[in-house]
């Protein structure tokens, strides 16, 4: 499941400290071909949709959380770990990285590490490769998001 809307407000704690995920609303299913835009034409003979990979027509996200990719109706495990990125660095530093508008070409954001005195330089890098403009260079879920901070 790709979450595609993971923001703060969508985040909460249980009182006996679990994490839930809220509002599934705009969640897809990786290799769910009802939500792609093949769907809606005849496939070629012998294609079939990626399992890793789903195309959507509507731009999902909340601006400041989305990943540029959003804007090309990808679907991959790869768009909740921008948005995860972006929750990291806003948690950290009380600011979004690209601001409320979200990512433009050209747009650079300040390393948290410059922001929040104390934080290890290895932070930066793995929110670099977290908010990585191009979905292909990205990392890839959240379980390489995951094994990363834990090697801090």
């Amino acid at each position: 499941v790709v979450h595609r809307d993971l923001k703060p407000s969508n985040v909460m704690v249980s009182g006996d400290g679990h994490v839930k995920l809220m509002d599934f609303g705009i969640a897809r299913l990786l290799g769910d071909a009802s939500h792609s835009p093949e769907a809606a034409a005849p496939a070629a003979a012998g294609t079939r949709p990626s399992a890793a990979l789903a195309r959507t027509r509507t731009v999902a996200g909340t601006p400041g959380y989305r990943p540029p990719d959003a804007e090309q109706g990808l679907v991959t495990p790869s768009f909740d770990v921008y948005c995860l990125g972006v929750c990291l660095y806003e948690m950290l530093s009380g600011e979004l990285p690209y601001g409320e508008a979200g990512w433009l070409p050209g747009k650079t954001y300040e390393p948290l590490s410059k922001k929040v005195p104390g934080l290890p330089e290895a932070l930066d890098d793995i929110l670099v490769r977290a908010l990585e403009p191009e979905q292909a260079k990205r990392l890839k879920d959240a379980r390489a998001l995951k094994a990363a901070l834990l090697r801090l």
